[in-house]
């Protein structure tokens, strides 16, 4: 079952900077804990999988994207 992962200021820095690194946009950033580096990005993915997100969150993930995607083409 999905659990609440509670994004640090850590997780919040290092996904925005792996995401800034390929343009941006709506992707997924797998994270991976390493005993000696602490957390590092795993890969970073084009498409996204929210289903386990959708299960402990409240916030509407497809609306979330699609306003996302309008207000960038609205740039």
């Amino acid at each position: 079952e999905p659990e609440i992962c509670n994004i640090t200021n850590e997780i919040e820095d290092l996904c925005a900077k792996a995401s800034k690194a390929v343009g941006g946009g709506i992707l997924g950033v797998d994270l991976m804990e390493d005993k000696e580096k602490g957390l590092v990005v795993h890969e970073v993915n084009n498409t996204v999988e929210f289903k386990g997100l959708v299960k402990v969150s409240n916030i509407n993930i497809p609306k979330e994207m699609i306003e996302f995607a309008l207000n960038s083409i609205r740039k």
